[in-house]
Order: C-alpha cells, then sequence, then structure tokens
C-alpha cells in the first residue's frame, strides 16, 4: 500500500491505466507513477526525487562512492571513447523482390569511419549512416559494417541476412504436401524464438502420403509461440480464393488451451491479418487425450480447416500465410495439405443459384434442418466446400422428410462454410452455410 514516501498516495496497485483510480483511502490514486504497474508510466513524484538522491548520496554500503571523481578515474569513466564493437540493425529482414531496407550503424564509441557493402543490393556499398538499400533479386544475402576510429578497425559480417522473395510469388492453385524432403525447404521459414522445439518435416504421420510438418509441444514450450511462414504467392487477379489445411492435435489434460492462428498477408509479410483461431477447448482437438507423444493413428484424427475470408485487399502478387502456435502445455501437432485455389465453382458461384433453401440453425454445431417440402423427395443433394468440390453427396429420401425438415447430414464435415445444392430434373436449389 505504501512506498514511504509522503507525496504518492496508497495504492491498491493498477495494472490498467484507469487515470480517475482512487483505492486506500485516496483521493486519486497516481497511476502514471513509475512505481506503478500501468502500462502508461510517466513520471516520479518530487519525493520519490528526492529519495533516489538521498540513496546515491548515503554511506550506506558505499552507494555514495560510486560517483566520486576517484571511483571514476579508476573505472575509466571520464577516459577517451574507445572503438569496441561494430553494431548494426535493419527496420526488415525479409521483403519481396523491388523492395527497400534501412540500415542504421550503432556501433560504439567514437566511430569517426564506416564501410557498408550490400551483397545484392543497390547501392552495393555505402558509407553513410542510415543507408536505404533496394533489393531487386530473390536469394539470401549478406550484410557487412566496417567502423573505425582513425587508429582501430571492427567489421560486423551476418550471412544470409537478407531474405528476397519472389514477387509475383507462386501462381494458383497452390498445394503442399511436405513430401519428398525431410527438411523445410527455402519455401518455408520456421521461426523458433526460445530455440527449443521447433516445426519440421517428419514422417511419422501424415494425412496424404508419408510426410508432413510437426511441432513438438510439451508442457516446458508452455507460454511459447513459434510460427511456420511461407514465401509468397501470386493471387492477384484470381478473384476469391480458400485456404484450406489439415491438422492434429491433442491434449495432455483437461487444463490444456494450446491455440493455432493463422494469419495472411497482402504486402509480403509487412502486416498480417488474423483470418481463423482454433483453439483445445472449441475446435483444435483432433485426438483422444494422452500423456506421451501424440501421434495421429489415422485419417479419423485429423480435420480440415477452411478459410474463405480473404479480402479483396489481400489478393495480392505477393500474398503469404502465417501459422502460429501458442503452447500451453499441451500435445503435439501436425499440419498437412495446405491448399490455396480459387473458389471458381464453389461456394459463391453455388450460392449464386436460384431458389434458395432455409437451413437452420445457421452456424451449425452437431446437426442441422433443411426446409424442405415433400416435392423435393428423390432429388439429389451435394455439399459443396470453398473450393468447389463435392465432397458428400446423396438422394433425398421421402422417407426423410418430415414435419422438422430434412435433416442436413454434417458428418465428417470440418469446420469452415460450404454450400447445399439440391437438383431435381425440371429444378435446382442452393444455400449457403457454415459448421463451427
Amino acid at each position: 500500500m505504501d512506498d514511504e514516501v509522503a507525496d504518492t498516495p496508497l495504492t491498491r496497485g493498477w495494472t490498467s491505466c484507469a487515470l480517475s483510480g482512487a483505492s486506500c483511502g485516496s483521493a486519486l490514486d497516481n497511476v502514471q507513477n513509475y512505481m506503478e504497474y500501468s502500462y502508461c508510466c510517466k513520471m516520479f513524484t518530487q519525493g520519490q526525487g528526492d529519495r533516489m538522491v538521498a540513496a546515491l548520496t548515503s554511506p550506506i554500503a558505499q552507494r555514495n562512492n560510486l560517483w566520486q571523481p576517484a571511483n571514476l578515474v579508476l573505472t575509466g569513466v571520464l577516459e577517451p571513447e574507445q572503438l569496441c564493437r561494430a553494431q548494426f540493425r535493419s527496420d526488415r529482414r525479409e521483403v519481396c523482390e523491388g523492395s527497400t531496407v534501412q540500415f542504421t550503424d550503432e556501433s560504439f564509441f567514437g566511430v569517426t569511419q564506416r564501410f557498408w557493402s550490400f551483397e545484392g543490393g543497390t547501392p552495393s556499398a555505402s558509407f553513410n549512416t542510415s543507408p536505404t538499400i533496394t533489393y531487386n533479386s530473390t536469394g539470401s544475402y549478406p550484410v557487412s559494417l566496417s567502423v573505425g576510429d582513425g587508429s582501430a578497425l571492427i567489421t560486423e559480417i551476418r550471412t544470409d541476412h537478407i531474405r528476397v522473395l519472389s514477387n509475383p510469388g507462386a501462381p494458383l492453385p497452390w498445394s503442399e504436401g511436405f513430401e519428398g524432403a525431410e527438411n523445410l525447404d527455402d519455401w518455408w521459414r520456421a521461426e523458433n524464438p526460445d530455440g527449443d522445439n521447433s516445426f519440421e518435416t517428419t514422417s511419422a504421420a501424415a494425412f496424404t502420403g508419408s510426410r508432413s510438418v510437426r511441432l513438438i509441444n510439451t508442457t516446458e514450450a508452455s507460454g511459447r509461440f513459434d510460427e511456420l511462414i511461407s514465401s509468397t504467392l501470386n493471387l492477384n487477379g484470381s478473384g476469391p480464393v480458400a485456404l484450406s489445411f489439415r491438422y492434429a492435435y491433442a491434449r495432455r489434460s483437461p487444463s490444456n488451451d494450446d491455440a493455432l492462428y493463422v494469419y495472411v498477408s497482402g504486402d509480403c509479410g509487412q502486416t498480417w491479418v488474423l483470418r481463423k483461431v482454433l483453439r483445445a477447448i472449441t475446435t483444435l482437438v483432433t485426438g483422444p487425450m494422452q500423456g506421451g507423444s501424440f501421434v495421429p493413428s489415422g485419417p479419423e484424427q485429423w480435420q480440415e480447416a477452411v478459410i474463405t475470408n480473404i479480402g479483396a485487399s489481400l489478393l495480392t502478387s505477393r500474398f503469404r500465410v502465417r501459422f502460429v502456435f501458442e503452447s500451453m502445455g499441451g500435445n503435439n501437432l501436425y499440419l498437412d495439405d495446405i491448399n490455396i485455389s480459387p473458389l471458381a465453382v464453389g461456394i459463391d458461384e453455388a450460392a449464386r443459384e436460384p431458389n434458395a433453401i432455409n437451413i437452420f440453425p445457421n452456424p451449425a454445431g452437431t446437426e442441422a434442418w433443411v426446409d424442405l417440402p415433400q416435392e423435393w423427395a428423390g432429388a439429389q443433394w451435394a455439399i459443396i466446400d470453398p473450393a468447389g468440390r463435392e465432397i458428400s453427396m446423396g438422394l433425398v429420401r421421402a422417407a426423410d422428410l418430415t414435419s422438422s425438415g430434412w435433416r442436413l447430414p454434417l458428418a465428417g464435415l470440418a469446420n469452415g462454410a460450404y454450400v447445399l445444392r439440391l437438383r431435381m430434373a425440371t429444378q435446382e436449389a442452393s444455400a449457403r452455410f457454415v459448421v463451427h
């Protein structure tokens, strides 16, 4: 409650920026104080400043010796600057062909001269503090910076520092099954910020073929994020598209709430838009809970996700996909059969057919019903996925047309958008519906 400084009011400890917050008998808490827990800290009180000065001038633990002239001499603080490190940063490390990268020299100390070298860049060399370089050809390129102070010279070289992606990217339709390679190829990049397990190809399981990509997930990884990021695709002029993929995941305990986030980008990865979230408490689980390492035993332990909410502004020649997995102590995740293709004769065209029919509830859960009169007995029905494929079909039997309607067969459908199409000799009808 109290920091023992007279001019700071008592406080409960704020984690939000409730600027009118009052607690512990105070008329108004100093929520913007650096000693609070809020994210809008911007001040110390005068009393706190006095307290800090008192600490630095106190003989207790000889703190007052820190700033005495004798100590400054002995620690070298007063000596001339010495060049000790070459260092630089770039605003981006991954760009598309024709894009620029801003570099900044952060070397220290006493730099009086510098020389940059940019393989694959234009210009290929510079003496500036913050040069802007254009990259026009696909590939991975090194960057080097040499700095001097008139007597010493230090060089920093970073191999494969800049990755340049194709623009335009790969054409549609596009698919990835991870077959024929023991490691991820250059088309994919796995981000593993914690240096532990990462997305890798595996032959342990697959929905089709013999390989998939897997992230080995352990309880020790709880709270960590791993990413799988694609190169570029050319969606320019494609019209609406569908992104689909197969996934398999299991929990270790009922409390696990791991999550898979799917992002897309229309500007080569400068900005990302979240398009789908699969959580263990809702839709991510495909296999039984187990304490050991999860390996899907067959197709029944895989599910398909379909994403169609990709707006026109994202349909560019440098489109990218990004999978982000958040570990919450669950089990392994597998991905396979990643596909992107135009909707073509899929949902958009089917939904424009005449004689729309009513499906309820919509979105549907485990079951849905169609309001159909008896005259539809004998009609052919088909469920069409976003890619225009007829994934299930059959006949409407007269015995199934009840007062409640006709029960729509949802067995085996993954979460996503679909079209139900009915056809008879003299008429057709269709309706769009969603499974979640």
